[in-house]
Order: C-alpha cells, then sequence, then structure tokens
C-alpha cells in the first residue's frame, strides 16, 4: 500500500505540476496574444488616424481649389461682360464713324459739283481712279481704265 500512497502522491505532483505549468504558459501565451493584438490595434488606430487626417487635408485643400476656380470663373464673366459691351459700343461707334465719313464725303461732293471754282476741274481729263475719288463714280465711265 505504501508503493499505492507513492504512485498516488507521484500522480498528484505531476497533475499539480501540469496544471501550474500549463496555467502559467497558457496565461503567458494569452497575455503575449493580448499584448501582439493591442499592438496591432494601436498601429491600426494609428494608421487610421493619419488617414482621416490626410483625407481632411485633402477635402480642405479641395475647397480651398474650389474657392479658387469660382473667384476666376466669377473675374473672367464679369471681364467678358464687360469685354462683350465695349465690343458692342465699338461696332457702334464704327457705324456712327462710317455714317459720319460718308456723310462728310457725300458733302464735299455735292459742294464740289455745285461749286464754280470745281466746274472747271470737271471738265479735265483725269485718271479714273482719281477722278473717282474727287466726283464719285460717273454713268458710263469704265472701271479699270487705266492711263
Amino acid at each position: 500500500m505504501k508503493y499505492v500512497y507513492a504512485l498516488l502522491a507521484l500522480l498528484a505532483l505531476a497533475v499539480a505540476l501540469e496544471w501550474h505549468g500549463h496555467s502559467r504558459g497558457y496565461d503567458d501565451g494569452v497575455a503575449a496574444t493580448q499584448k501582439s493584438a493591442q499592438k496591432q490595434v494601436d498601429q491600426a488606430n494609428g494608421d487610421r488616424n493619419l488617414a482621416i487626417a490626410e483625407r481632411d487635408a485633402t477635402a480642405q485643400t479641395l475647397a480651398n481649389v474650389q474657392r479658387l476656380l469660382d473667384a476666376k470663373k466669377r473675374e473672367l464673366q464679369i471681364a467678358n461682360y464687360f469685354a462683350d459691351a465695349a465690343m458692342t459700343e465699338r461696332a457702334g461707334l464704327q457705324r456712327k464713324l462710317a455714317a459720319a465719313q460718308q456723310a462728310r464725303e457725300d458733302t464735299l461732293r455735292k459742294a464740289a459739283h455745285e461749286s464754280p471754282d470745281c466746274a472747271d476741274l470737271a471738265r479735265l481729263p483725269v485718271c479714273p481712279a482719281v477722278a473717282e475719288r474727287l466726283w464719285g463714280k460717273t454713268a458710263g465711265a469704265p472701271a479699270d481704265a487705266r492711263h
């Protein structure tokens, strides 16, 4: 029976040592796993925070670029409005100038034709180009006659 008690004592000691070693190893393994997992979680949180900061900075930059483009668009619209107004005014002034120039030429021609001083000049043979500039087109005069 001594042997049985000795065997039972050895068996109890072996079970206690196994339980203690397994428990200690298990706890260390769990702690190491938790530490590793926490390290990965912290790294992921850091990466997430960095990505969020980059996203926010990019969104802010994009908003600034959008505001600048909108301001440039308004500036160009205003410039186009004033350019269109200036071109319209220029076209109107050109029409008025052309009408005034034609009226002046007509007045000078009429005065030249009615003036007794120019009557002698009208009878002189003159190059058709000069005659046309002085008296206008005359009926029957060749348009491309050259002397």
